[in-house]
């Protein structure tokens, strides 16, 4: 389970904001990992399925599995891609045997977790020898909701840096460093970006607090007052004029490498 399991509760919430992104970006990962047709896949962490939907939708597999500790978004998952299996499990003991999986992918977690290296050993441990395996992470400084860090900072809010810390795989260089660490071969690492319409700012602000997690906790622990002078000056970040649309953009990095 990562650090904040509390995050991980609410499926819906998940999906009306991270999963915006995360799901553009699965799309771009799966075409680029180049795993050959009728593979067995596992998705690790697999969340509500942005991922393992994708690769049922764009990698002609033989079979998908998602495993991941959160009943909350498996339920979600299980709706959302009925032809896969989904098991509970954590991804730093997964519960397979050795060699069970020729493609092995985890989006948006192993950067999070107590243990990231423990936990990529574990997506090598299940993979064939040869096989595939993929890993995304957010970028550090532009990751989904780094809108609202740079808004706190601009309204004057302390310690911003500290109540969101970065990680060390959220970089070009931290995930490059991490693959050949985890045994990976013929390692490769590539940046990708999504962007998110919004109807306008209400809609931003409200798909936003929907996910609970890091950006709420942070936002309810400050006095109203700056709340309010917070919530304006994202605004005026955001949006473009008022009443328009809201575009918002994040960045995360895709790594593979071979057994």
């Amino acid at each position: 389970m990562t650090k904040e399991a509390r995050h991980y509760l609410d499926g819906a919430g998940y999906d009306r904001w991270t999963a915006r992104w995360s799901e553009q970006l699965a799309r771009e990962l799966v075409p680029w990992l180049g795993v050959r047709r009728d593979a067995r896949w596992l998705d690790v962490g697999c969340g509500t399925g942005a991922l393992t939907d994708a690769i049922m939708d764009l990698a002609w597999p033989g079979a998908v599995t998602g495993v991941d500790p959160s009943e909350a978004f498996l339920e979600v998952a299980r709706k959302k891609v009925p032809g896969a299996r989904f098991d509970h499990g954590e991804a730093a003991a997964l519960p397979y045997p050795d060699q069970s999986f020729d493609a092995v992918t985890s989006s948006l977690v192993i950067a999070y977790l107590p243990d990231p290296a423990a936990a990529l050993r574990e997506l090598v441990r299940v993979s064939v020898p040869g096989g595939l395996v993929g890993v995304l992470v957010w970028d550090a400084r532009l990751a989904v909701g780094h809108q609202y860090r740079q808004a706190a900072i601009a309204a004057g809010v302390p310690h911003v840096e500290r109540d969101f810390p970065s990680y060390e795989m959220e970089s070009e260089e931290g995930l490059s460093r991490a693959l050949p660490g985890a045994g990976l071969r013929d390692v490769q690492v590539r940046r990708l970006s999504a962007r998110v319409s919004f109807e306008g700012f209400d809609d931003f602000w409200d798909s936003m607090l929907a996910r609970k997690g890091r950006t709420t906790e942070h936002l309810e622990s400050l006095p109203a007052a700056q709340q309010a002078t917070l919530r304006e000056t994202l605004r005026s970040l955001v949006e473009p004029k008022p009443g328009a649309k809201v575009v918002a953009e994040a960045v995360a990095w895709a790594g593979k490498g071979r057994r």
